[in-house]
């Protein structure tokens, strides 16, 4: 059992946009009518495709449900566009944000940042999040999170 309520299987089709080529999927409408509150525009998800987990967001557009599988996530779960996956989900908390360690250590440090960084959506909340997290180097990832701060601070002023 894997954990995840709600499960379909599609192809994952190419989206070229000009600038890149990238990877959706499309959440069928049974599905999406199956949830147990009604989404609006937007909804976040916990999802797993291939063994891999990772958090999504799904969007309406031309009355689709849809989900973007960027290149990072096609790598990841070692797919690509035309292959047909199963993806499993849950819904997630759309106001869940996960911190990484280096920035939560100088938010904790600093009240006037973190009072700034409470007032902003969890969505530019994810944003600087993943600008942090997403950095391989420590020291990358520690001067990225100074930088957040940085701008917190010239907010508050």
């Amino acid at each position: 059992m894997n954990g995840f309520p709600y499960e379909f299987e599609t192809e994952i089709l190419a989206i070229d946009s000009g600038s890149a080529v990238f990877g959706m999927v499309h959440f069928p409408k049974e599905v999406v009518d199956a949830l147990p509150e009604a989404p609006k525009a937007r909804f976040r998800v916990d999802a797993e495709v291939g063994g891999h987990v990772f958090e999504a967001a799904v969007s309406k557009a031309g009355g689709v449900w849809q989900m973007m599988f960027s290149k990072r996530l096609q790598k990841l779960c070692n797919v690509e566009p035309g292959d047909r996956v199963l993806v499993q989900f849950d819904v997630a908390d759309s106001e869940r944000v996960d911190v990484p360690i280096e920035l939560q250590h100088m938010l904790d440090a600093n009240a006037v940042a973190q009072s700034v960084w409470e007032r902003w959506t969890a969505g530019k909340r994810r944003g600087w999040a993943y600008q942090v997290a997403s950095a391989k180097r420590p020291e990358t990832r520690e001067k990225r999170a100074f930088d957040v701060i940085d701008l917190l601070l010239a907010e508050a002023q």
